[in-house]
């Protein structure tokens, strides 16, 4: 099994070697494109769709190579607050007219890269199913955190399977952006459910990613973080 993997690992690291040389290639095409179109407004928006598709294609990378790894658990961990890790997803993201609003934070354990993936893949799923005008809340529950929108949510008979490989309600999806999200959740041994009884949308919940007693410790420090500034 160990040597399948690295075999696996290694053919995921080939090809994704030998797919981005010629999208960074294509890239630089359409780059120079875009400065040579003057004022057509038709002509650079097909050149903007073109560069949203080498986007899309580098994202199906990324997923691929995460899902090599699945079954790995998390090894080396960082320190880092919800709420910057959450700003950054976002702004790596075509987030439209959407809005992302941090509810609460607090310092989390884990890998960084791969945790930034999965809030990614989370707000462009908001984005895909509900539209450019979507608000997005992370914010905290007692071991854990939230990812949810403020959509139609999830049909009860989706519930069972959205998170299986290959699963999509939409014609342009790829069916793993949401089976990323649960193999780095396990990864780092959180737990990853949808909360049915949530009537406002869909909502995410990671589970078993703090001591509630951590919560309860930053809450007080930044209450009387607070207090002492306004003093």
């Amino acid at each position: 099994m160990e040597r399948q993997n690295r075999r696996l690992d290694q053919f995921a690291s080939t090809l994704s070697h030998d797919l981005r040389n010629p999208l960074a290639v294509a890239r630089g095409h359409v780059e120079l494109l875009g400065t040579k179109l003057d004022d057509d407004e038709e002509l650079t928006d097909h050149v903007e769709k073109i560069d949203d598709a080498h986007d899309r294609i580098d994202s199906i990378i990324d997923d691929v190579l995460t899902l090599t790894r699945k079954g790995e658990s998390v090894d080396e961990v960082e320190r880092f607050a919800l709420e910057d890790i959450a700003t950054e997803a976002w702004g790596n993201i075509d987030n439209k007219d959407a809005e992302l609003t941090v509810a609460q934070s607090i310092t989390i354990e884990g890998d960084r890269s791969r945790l930034l993936r999965a809030l990614e893949n989370l707000f462009r799923n908001s984005i895909d199913h509900v539209g450019p005008g979507v608000s997005v809340t992370v914010g905290l529950t007692e071991d854990g955190f939230y990812v949810q929108d403020d959509g139609p949510g999830i049909p009860d008979e989706e519930m069972g399977n959205i998170f299986e490989y290959g699963h999509t309600t939409s014609e342009d999806g790829t069916g793993i952006g949401l089976s990323i999200v649960k193999t780095i959740a396990e990864a780092h041994g959180w737990t990853l459910w949808i909360d049915g009884t949530y009537e406002g949308g869909a909502r995410f919940v990671f589970a078993d990613v703090f001591e509630s007693e951590q919560r309860v410790f930053e809450e007080s420090a930044f209450t009387w973080d607070n207090a002492e500034s306004n003093g």
